[in-house]
């Protein structure tokens, strides 16, 4: 029986090692457009290609491709995997077993059968591993077009124009919000809109990267919930439904973000939407544990949605920014409504650091926050930032905040800043990006010249810290704290 063609196969790309569950962006253009009419078709390739065994057993993922180390004696990030233009092309154009497997396993049947081909990469990994996959289908399918979009492509929106030579690969990237630039591109590519009619849309025209104009978000009142046919949800490490409360981020002023991409304005559903569609998705998958995919959810969502949860009878989870609600009384509601963990940004104990940082939260807030949560039962989670700057002594008695609370904390993760390329317009903190980092696709992460803590001393404060808090470690806490 021959099987029928559609309009869009959408694959969510391979080898991002992080996605333990599904991730929301793919189900939500497959919603959204399938919504409009068009036949769209999706497959998690991450899954198919890394699998749960890895995550749960703690190994290291396969990587599309094994990139350089960065070297320099001023580099921020020396020491990280460097992705030069001239290499990656190379690489993507040389063989690659894994890839293949899966290209001939799971892609290039489903390719043959659609109008319309598209990726979505999160990481500098799944983007490589996507173009390597635009590369075959040109190869055995000439005159199918292809499109790479998602996290990764609006990271790199201003440093596409440098980068002709990726086009030779694929025909488009769609930056930031692609609902209606998919579709409109859908019915480019059928002859009926000019190429022009496409916003958020970057393509090659001769040897120049032509980019449309920006197209702002759909509000989330108008998008349908995700739609996860095709996810096998069981074969996750954490089978958790994403679900989107907020878009943005309600704060949107810290100096440090490399999340929030400029024009990107705070959006919220309405609480009737969201009880509506999270009942929906928790029958239609007999599942009731959520993984809320916001940014940040802000207090505001979480104090009006506690009663409609609570009667919901479902888990979820989230990350949240500190707030002087989080009381003792409000903490138990939380626990009662479902939830079992919220992940909190402390970034620096430091008062000029938060300032510096523009972090607009207060080390008592953060401190309240914490302990109101866990002694409800609430599972916490702390992020510590190093930046560019910062002395060892702060660094220092930002750890100490953390380990001295570690009864209250579930987690800590203790993280290195990096610079985006989008985000060297705009951050006000010390540095600048070296001469590497315009040819340089790690577009989260770029090359930079930075004074501060070391990179061996920040990883060897790192683990020591995180081993204590999290269970791995004894002795001393950094800084000689004892235990």
């Amino acid at each position: 029986m021959k099987r029928q063609r559609v309009d869009l196969r959408l694959f969510f790309s391979p080898f991002g090692q992080e996605f333990v569950a599904p991730e929301l962006g793919v189900p939500q253009l497959t919603a959204y457009l399938t919504g409009r009419g068009f036949r769209v078709r999706q497959t998690d390739l991450n899954l198919l290609g890394l699998g749960p065994a890895a995550a749960l057993c703690g190994r290291e993922a396969p990587r599309f491709w094994q990139p350089s180390l960065r070297r320099g004696a001023r580099l921020w990030n020396r020491g990280g995997h460097a992705y030069p233009l001239d290499e990656v092309l190379e690489a993507v154009a040389d063989k690659n077993p894994e890839a293949e497997l899966l290209y001939e396993r799971h892609v290039r049947d489903r390719a043959g059968r659609a109008g319309l081909v598209g990726f979505s990469a999160c990481t500098v990994d799944q983007a490589l591993a996507a173009l390597f996959f635009c590369r075959r289908i040109r190869e055995d399918f000439p005159g199918l077009k292809t499109c790479l979009g998602g996290p990764w492509v609006g990271a790199s929106w201003d440093a596409l124009p440098g980068w002709p030579e990726l086009f030779s690969l694929t025909d488009f990237m769609i930056g930031f919000s692609a609902e209606v630039p998919l579709e409109r591109l859908i019915r480019h590519v059928r002859g009926e809109l000019p190429i022009s009619a496409v916003e958020n849309l970057a393509y090659r025209r001769g040897r120049k990267v032509l980019r449309n104009p920006f197209r702002p978000s759909l509000p989330l009142e108008e998008l349908p919930p995700p739609a996860l046919d095709g996810f096998p949800l069981d074969r996750y490490v954490q089978p958790s439904l994403p679900y989107q409360t907020t878009q943005g981020c309600e704060w949107g002023h810290c100096s440090f973000c490399n999340c929030v991409f400029p024009k990107q304005a705070f959006d919220r559903k309405s609480p009737e939407k969201t009880l509506r569609e999270m009942e929906a998705l928790a029958r239609g998958a007999g599942i009731r544990s959520f993984a809320l995919a916001d940014l940040s959810t802000p207090f505001e969502v979480l104090e009006g949605m506690v009663p409609h949860w609570r009667r919901m009878r479902a888990a979820w989870r989230a990350m949240a920014r500190v707030h002087e609600g989080f009381t003792p009384a409000f903490a138990r509601r939380l626990k009662a409504s479902g939830c079992e963990y919220l992940f909190f940004g402390l970034e620096t104990a430091g008062r000029e650091g938060l300032g510096r940082l523009r972090k607009g939260i207060a080390l008592k807030t953060v401190d309240a926050t914490v302990r109101a949560c866990a002694e409800a039962g609430v599972r916490v989670g702390l992020f510590a930032l190093n930046y560019p700057g910062q002395s060892e002594s702060e660094l220092l008695r930002t750890l100490e905040f953390c380990v001295s609370r570690r009864r209250f904390l579930a987690d800590l993760a203790v993280n290195r800043f990096k610079m985006g390329h989008w985000m060297t317009i705009y951050s006000d903190l010390p540095g600048r990006a070296s001469s590497a980092a315009a040819r340089d696709l790690n577009s989260f992460d770029v090359p930079y010249l930075a004074d501060g803590v070391p990179i061996e001393r920040f990883l060897e404060l790192k683990f020591k810290a995180e081993g204590i808090v999290n269970g791995h470690s004894k002795g001393p806490a950094p800084g000689g704290t004892p235990r």
